[in-house]
């Protein structure tokens, strides 16, 4: 059960320190800290593990981003255009400029936000607000932000929900009517949630027992 949950949780915790990341108030700092009492010998090689993999996460936002494309269009696009005589100067300004923010532009928004000072934690905030009012200045970080911060899904309800259902339609109820199965459902949830079947388990009473006391039960007014 240990090697499962290890197991498990390897990839678990990644996505988890992800969502820890992006909130600004801890940022890496935080799951460091953390690592540091969980794994106080190789604390550092995690952390490392957990920004390689958030920065392969984010490099893969990046390149199905439109947004890079967008301001190499822009570029292009100043340099490209004809003007009058007077506007020379400031094309080849403008040109130079494109071309050195191009090639000086080496670090991603992930350093740039992992390197800004943490807000404080001791504050209350909406983490998916924060992202919501910066993305302009993070445009490709906020998206990354805003499905990793989502609220996961779950197959339990529907999981439970057959788990139940195949219990009420089996293989001699094959044909049974959906008003049917509605109403056998609702029995089976009236029964077992009635307190006049806390005792079923110690067989002190038959079925039919029962089924009368909690038709009475139900047919008690309340007081």
């Amino acid at each position: 059960m240990n090697e499962k949950f290890r197991k498990y949780w390897e990839n678990y915790s990644l996505i988890l320190s992800f969502a820890v990341i992006l909130d600004p108030r801890y940022k890496l700092k935080f799951v460091e800290y953390v690592f540091r009492k969980i794994y106080p010998t190789n604390y550092s090689e995690k952390v490392r593990h957990i920004y390689e993999k958030m920065e392969e996460l984010y490099l893969d936002y990046y390149r199905i981003s439109s947004i890079s494309s967008t301001t190499i269009t822009s570029c292009s696009r100043v340099i490209n255009e004809d003007h009058d005589e007077a506007m020379d100067d400031i094309d080849e300004f403008e040109s130079i400029f494109c071309q050195n923010d191009s090639q000086n532009e080496t670090k991603s928004q992930l350093d740039l936000y992992l390197e800004e000072s943490k807000l404080d934690a001791r504050v209350k905030i909406d983490v998916l607000s924060f992202w919501r009012s910066n993305k302009s200045k993070y445009p490709i970080l906020s998206i990354m932000a805003r499905d990793i911060l989502s609220m996961p899904i779950t197959t339990v309800a529907s999981e439970s929900s057959f788990s139940i259902g195949s219990q009420i339609i089996s293989k001699y109820r094959g044909s049974i009517t959906p008003d049917n199965a509605e109403a056998l459902l609702c029995t089976r949830g009236w029964l077992y949630g009635s307190k006049a079947f806390e005792d079923e388990e110690s067989g002190t009473e038959d079925s039919i027992g029962d089924v009368e006391k909690l038709v009475l039960t139900m047919q008690t007014p309340e007081t």
